[in-house]
């Protein structure tokens, strides 16, 4: 006489091989060409890249900030100086508030 859990491990061991071949077959299809034509329209970028920005007409790079206080503090120091006549802080990065770029614009 059989016992209730031998039966439920017979149909077990039965279930998962069909299961583990379907899941391989699975895997080994290709994508389909839909799914392949498709994708890079998902995942094209409609913001453009800090680099990709022009540089502000009639000013230059001069460096880097890690916050904007610094970077229009260096700003204001250099007109104060007369190193040059007018300044921009603007977001170097991705993320706002990440660095700063200084551009400065010379007579």
């Amino acid at each position: 006489m059989r016992s209730r859990p031998a039966k439920i491990r017979t149909t077990a061991l039965r279930v998962l091989p069909v299961a583990a071949a379907v899941v391989a077959v699975a895997l080994a299809l290709p994508a389909t060409p839909a799914a392949a034509q498709t994708a890079p329209a998902q995942t094209t970028r409609t913001q453009a890249a800090p680099s990709a920005v022009p540089d502000p007409v009639g000013y230059h790079f001069t460096g880097y900030y890690s916050r904007l206080a610094d970077c229009e503090n260096r700003g204001r120091d250099g007109v104060n100086r007369n190193q040059w006549e007018g300044y921009i802080c603007i977001n170097g990065s991705w993320f706002p508030g990440d660095d700063y770029e200084l551009w400065v614009r010379y007579w």
